[in-house]
């Protein structure tokens, strides 16, 4: 297997030289406001962040070319509304000497919110091969206890609190957006997919824009805003940072790659996460009853959710014994039948083979050097290989044809009612195949892949399952020891040109 850098390890570094030079951005922004730089400077300052985010994630995109450009344009947009936002105010400010609320920049700020769930919209789809109720019912279980937290304390003071019609409706409009936004987040990082550095960086991104939000509703809605305004600052420009380092880090290229499988079972750290949520409802309520003296409870809020995450509990458990089941005969990364249900399927298909005196293929099919993947570019790179071998064997096999995974890098096919010619033009067809077009692995590299093959035939090589699958073993230990990306039978190398 020949290990290639892609084009994306030109400058493998960026992502880190941007978080480093955010860290001292922000680092020069508290200096100068512990020395009471003007109003002007300091906006001038803050501005440089969304400038930043916005050009870091354009550079990404056109450094690495994902294969999914859009959702990152989308990403691009919300940050540049941002910066429009922040434009105007520092205008108003610095030029008419007035701060109105709602103004111009609020319409700005509150368009990012759209662009930028529009943008985990398309990452989750891209990423997710089919439908994924769990993970859609584990965000919505999550979600719904923290939007409790941001109505009662955010959104439902400021609808009691004083100020004209207007700034009542924007006020209240930010939290909305954020919980919408929060669901989007959280739908993305519950579900499948690559968890590349790239991916934890805009999660990341997400946690310290939501954060921000939330303290500053909950200082707006207490009139203490303006008290610590520049301190609460850190979160959004922490939040720039983030995403910036996100774009230009080299697995921002897989980041929306679609996943192997949908199917993944439930952890047990996230059942605890899971139960936890379940319950918060019940936690919150007991709290506001001791500290607030019985007053103020938000009762019917409380218990409506509540209901909600019943509901949604009976459903994940109904589903839970669906993922168990699927598992059960497939593999979670490649979608691959398990080693189990071959054996059954085997004992089955061989019978019917010789009552009705039909030949049977079987195959192994190992991954050249797969362990050198793992030590160049680390185990996710190594699931996205597996994946992606398993996606090509799936494209080359015949329907009826079972592909299941024996080992980390091995995989097992069964050819049911097939000649012996056929099933080597199909071995050597396998081969040539996941040889052709290059593996991008993410974190900046590329790989070319070949396997081994080594296939057994029924008619000649054993006549029990057992006895074929030691055959076949045979066959692909001399195929490893004749240089690899080779088809072989126990009667020495296939060669294609024979049969033409």
């Amino acid at each position: 297997m020949a290990i290639e850098a892609s084009r994306s390890v030109e400058h493998p570094k960026w992502w880190s030289q941007f978080l480093l030079g955010g860290a001292c951005a922000l680092l020069g922004y508290y200096v100068l406001l512990t020395f009471g730089a003007s109003s002007l400077v300091q906006d001038l300052v803050s501005m440089l962040f969304p400038v930043a985010a916005t050009a870091a994630i354009v550079v990404g995109v056109r450094m690495h070319r994902p294969a999914g450009r859009t959702p990152w344009y989308l990403l691009a947009a919300g940050q540049g509304m941002n910066l429009v936002g922040d434009l105007i105010g520092t205008i108003y400010r610095n030029v008419f000497h007035t701060d109105p609320y709602p103004s111009i920049g609020d319409v700005a700020y509150l368009v990012a919110y759209p662009l930028q769930m529009m943008s985990l919209v398309m990452f989750v789809r891209r990423r997710t091969p089919d439908s994924n109720s769990p993970a859609l019912v584990d965000a919505s279980m999550l979600a719904l206890p923290l939007g409790l937290v941001w109505w009662l304390y955010v959104i439902r003071p400021m609808t009691q609190g004083d100020g004209s019609v207007a700034e009542r409706a924007v006020s209240v409009a930010y939290p909305i957006m954020d919980i919408l936004l929060l669901a989007v987040a959280l739908r993305l990082a519950v579900g499948v997919g690559a968890r590349t550095r790239a991916f934890w960086l805009l999660v990341g991104n997400l946690v310290t824009v939501l954060l921000g939000d939330m303290v500053y509703g909950m200082l707006t809605a207490r009139n203490l805003y303006d008290r610590y305004a520049s301190w609460v600052d850190w979160t959004f420009l922490v939040a720039y940072v983030l995403v910036g380092a996100a774009a230009l880090h080299p697995s921002m290229s897989s980041l929306d790659r679609r996943a192997a499988v949908v199917v993944r079972g439930a952890s047990r750290s996230r059942l605890v996460v899971l139960t936890l949520a379940g319950l918060f409802p019940l936690l919150l309520l007991v709290v506001r009853y001791v500290v607030g003296g019985g007053s103020g409870l938000g009762i019917p809020e409380v218990s409506l959710v509540t209901g909600a995450l019943f509901v949604l509990m009976v459903v994940r458990m109904s589903r839970l014994g669906d993922v168990r089941e699927r598992l059960a005969i497939h593999d979670g990364l490649t979608g691959a039948y398990s080693r189990q249900f071959l054996d059954e399927t085997f004992r089955t298909e061989f019978m019917r083979a010789r009552n009705a005196r039909n030949d049977l293929a079987f195959l192994l099919v190992d991954v050249d050097n797969f362990l050198l993947v793992n030590e160049m570019y680390g185990n996710v790179a190594g699931d996205i290989l597996l994946a992606e071998v398993a996606a090509r064997l799936h494209r080359v096999l015949r329907p009826g044809d079972v592909m299941a995974r024996e080992s980390a890098d091995r995989f097992m096919v069964l050819m049911p009612a097939i000649d012996g010619r056929e099933a080597l033009l199909v071995a050597e067809r396998l081969r040539s195949v996941i040889s052709d077009d290059r593996v991008e692995v993410g974190e900046g590299g590329s790989v070319r892949v070949t396997v081994s093959v080594g296939v057994a035939m029924l008619s000649r090589d054993g006549d029990t399952p057992q006895a074929l699958m030691r055959s076949a073993d045979q066959a692909l230990y001399v195929a490893k020891r004749a240089g690899r990306n080779r088809t072989y039978t126990t009667y020495g190398p296939v060669n294609i040109h024979a049969f033409s």
